[in-house]
């Protein structure tokens, strides 16, 4: 076993270690990037499902309603009331279509942002996080390679030592 400047399996063991750790670093990097594309497709996926449902609720009213008026305007009902009260049907109609109308494109809007940040928060661990965490498994993997070159000069000079 040799001792100049230290013991050489120790060093190599060290070496050994830093690149594991490099390693682990790189690995820490993709599997947070697979996260966040995980969050971006469940993001998508939910806001796709809640609009879809408000659109069907949406349509299920604009159907009452337009059955409703079609009751209404075939009754055998005639004069100024029954003109009134399909006046009242279609106001209706038109301030619900109105609002369900605002409301589906807020909250399409909304998915629309939402999917946005999604996507950020993907570009932003992709390009930073994950850009990072190669940086740290470079310096590991170099920290790693000058361990095992001193070992390797070590190993040599106690080679050297030895030699009569």
């Amino acid at each position: 076993m040799a001792f100049i400047g230290g013991n050489l399996d120790d060093i190599e063991r060290s070496a050994a270690r830093l690149a594991d750790s490099g390693s682990m670093a790189r690995s820490a990097g993709a599997e947070t990037h697979a996260a966040v594309l995980a969050l971006s497709e469940v993001v998508h996926e939910a806001m796709s499902r809640l609009l879809s449902n408000f659109e069907s609720i949406a349509d299920t009213l604009t159907a009452d309603i337009s059955q409703s008026h079609a009751v209404l305007a075939g009754s055998d009902w005639h004069g100024l009331s029954r003109e009134n009260a399909l006046l009242v049907k279609e106001q209706l109609q038109a301030q619900v279509n109105s609002v369900l109308g605002g409301a589906t494109a807020n909250l399409a809007s909304e998915k629309t942002a939402f999917i946005a940040r999604a996507q950020t928060l993907v570009d932003n661990v992709h390009t930073e996080f994950q850009n990072v965490m190669g940086e740290v498994e470079n310096e590991y993997l170099s920290l790693a390679e000058a361990s095992r070159r001193t070992r390797e000069n070590l190993a040599l000079a106690d080679q050297t030592i030895a030699t009569p």
